[in-house]
């Protein structure tokens, strides 16, 4: 995919992206969906970035868009009735702590801990589950949830009986992503600073 238009505010920001990547600065996101097949949404704001993934979808644009926890399900209908893909990122995929799960041989478990209160973390904890399924290897096969007081607990596994166990609570240490994985006897720990600031 190439860049070539933004929209939005602040204008020197999309004046700066725009000389940097070559684009075209547009007068309204009308013009962007207008003009382009494949949309990525990145506004803070969940109401305005789910009407516009909306827009995007309802002509028949391809979409990429941070989450959007209110519609989601609506929102995927609606993909497929235009037949088009909608989709999601999350920067925490690109925590290099992940590497310890992605270079962790086939029959390993990885344990990951991350600081987040039970108020936020029905929106965040998405993030972390993508970045979890993106760092596996091979295909996710099995998707456990539970919640113990102020803790949530994920386990996912793939097709090659690797694990990642996440648990997420507000009495973890502030800013860390904690990631170690055991495999037999081999047991490695690798902690670093978050870098997404949730």
């Amino acid at each position: 995919a190439t860049l070539t238009h933004i929209a939005g505010e602040p204008d020197d920001v999309n004046a700066a992206m725009a000389e940097v990547f070559g684009m075209e600065v547009a007068s309204s996101c009308d013009e962007v969906i207008e003009a382009c097949d494949l949309i990525m949404v990145m506004d803070e704001n969940v109401e305005s970035r789910t009407a516009l993934a909306e827009q995007s979808l309802r002509a028949g644009r391809t979409t990429f868009t941070d989450k959007i926890p209110n519609r989601a399900g609506d929102l995927v209908e609606l993909a497929k009735q235009k037949g088009v893909r909608l989709g999601a990122w999350s920067q925490v995929g690109h925590h290099p702590e992940l590497d310890a799960i992605r270079n962790m041989p086939a029959g390993g478990t990885a344990f990951l801990t991350y600081q987040l209160t039970q108020d936020i973390a029905p929106i965040y904890v998405i993030h972390l589950i993508s970045a979890m399924q993106a760092a596996l290897p091979g295909w996710v096969t099995t998707f456990r949830q539970l919640v113990v007081g102020d803790e949530q607990i994920v386990m996912i596994e793939n097709d090659r009986s690797t694990r990642a166990v996440l648990a997420v609570g507000g009495h973890f240490l502030p800013g860390v992503a904690h990631v170690d994985y055991s495999m037999g006897e081999q047991y490695v720990i690798a902690d670093g600073i978050d870098r997404c600031g949730a």
